[in-house]
């Protein structure tokens, strides 16, 4: 085969030199045909018998293998920016790809961030260019635009409740909450509507009027007090559907709500809320742990459903011990029951949980001990193939 090749190779000038006869019809020399054919015959020779590159240089010169697993021609990759989506932020723009580990479609759906996606309208029920920012979590100042007609698209959320403040030329600055799913696709639309002044009625467990209650709508921007009557007035509240209005009174359970609040519905008479429920004790102490910072303590529900309403369950995440090791929460719910557990950086809670139910009457109480502790994590990080990768970069999260 090789000769066969080498002799086409040699008869290669005597066909460059043929010149086409332009004769009647157009006819062209039979023998600038014959040297396309023995053109196409050596590129096909070359490509079947080559073979694909099994390396590349790497930065520093070293062999770096090429894992090609779909056996098809590789291209260089392009990253394209939506027109009107603004880039937050200065300097060189760092994308990152990441492996998953199959090309099974159903196995990414199950492992992929959360996805939030919908539309803003403003006053006049038009979508409203706006950005979307996440308020608090380990997610705080993720932040996405939307375009013009107002739609909007969120990616790689942590599936559970998020806050998000929604600020844009043609709406008040105004915070909303939803909860995202990590299997599929959350839709959200934000409506908004002129500013308002809400005027809400409050009662305690014993279904009296509430004095010296807080009451504060988005996350705090709107702030007030109820009376002897546990009449409350908020003014410059940013109307709309679903507004988060946040109620905190001692001896009751801190509580959210969200209300419509829009000018056409609001009559003048007070909103009036359910009683809020009555709160109870939780206390116990670290006994001991491993020295260093304080430990903390976080408590959360067995059930996330308690009523009408939604709990505040931020205010009992990450509260620190005082310097013997004892803590108390106050106001938690009575009505389920609740896991309470003990963290520190260089140890492991014994136990580590203990589920807790506090009455009217009686605080719960809830002990640990902080055990040194020490993990060492080893791995391989293999192909599709079963082959090592060698250079590949590691994050573990927890």
């Amino acid at each position: 085969m090789g000769s066969s090749i080498e002799r086409f190779v040699k008869q290669l000038p005597s066909f460059t030199h043929a010149r086409p006869s332009w004769g009647s019809c157009g006819a062209v020399d039979p023998r600038l045909l014959m040297g396309g054919g023995v053109l196409l015959l050596v590129a096909l020779a070359l490509v079947l018998f080559s073979g694909p590159p099994e390396h590349v240089d790497g930065p520093g010169g070293e062999p770096v293998p090429i894992q090609n697993l779909t056996g098809e021609k590789p291209t260089a990759a392009e990253l394209e920016i939506a027109d009107g989506l603004p880039l937050p932020g200065v300097g060189p723009l760092q994308v990152t790809l990441s492996y998953l580990g199959s090309r099974d479609d159903s196995l990414v759906t199950v492992h992929r961030p959360g996805v939030l996606m919908g539309k803003v309208y403003g006053f006049e029920g038009q979508g409203a260019e706006a950005s979307l920012t996440v308020v608090g979590g380990p997610q705080d100042g993720l932040q996405a635009f939307t375009k013009e007609d107002g739609t909007y698209r969120m990616d790689g959320l942590i599936p559970g409740l998020h806050f998000f403040r929604i600020e844009g030329r043609s709406i008040l600055p105004a915070v909303r909450m939803q909860r995202v799913t990590g299997r599929n696709q959350t839709r959200r639309d934000f409506f908004f509507g002129e500013s308002v002044t809400a005027q809400l009625a409050l009662r305690d467990h014993k279904n009296k009027p509430l004095e010296g209650a807080v009451v504060s709508t988005d996350l705090g921007m709107h702030r007030g007090v109820s009376g002897e009557d546990g009449l409350v007035t908020l003014d410059g509240v940013a109307g709309g559907r679903r507004v988060v209005v946040d109620i905190r009174a001692e001896g009751h359970v801190p509580v959210r709500y969200e209300l419509n609040l829009f000018g056409g519905l609001l009559t003048g008479a007070p909103i009036e809320l359910p009683p809020l429920p009555v709160g109870g004790r939780v206390r116990g102490q670290v006994r001991s742990w491993p020295g260093g910072p304080l430990p903390t303590v976080t408590m959360v529900p067995r059930a996330s459903s308690i009523g009408a309403f939604q709990v505040a369950w931020e205010n009992w995440q990450e509260v620190s011990v005082d310097r013997e090791g004892r803590f108390v929460l106050e106001d938690v719910p009575i009505t389920h029951l609740l896991d309470v557990r003990a963290f520190h950086p260089s140890g492991v809670s014994d136990p580590r949980v203990r589920a807790v139910q506090p009455s009217i009457s009686a605080a719960a109480t809830a002990d640990f001990v902080i055990r040194q502790a020490k993990a060492v994590v080893t791995a391989e990080i293999i192909d599709e193939a079963g082959q090592p990768i060698a250079g590949a970069p590691l994050r573990l999260e927890a």
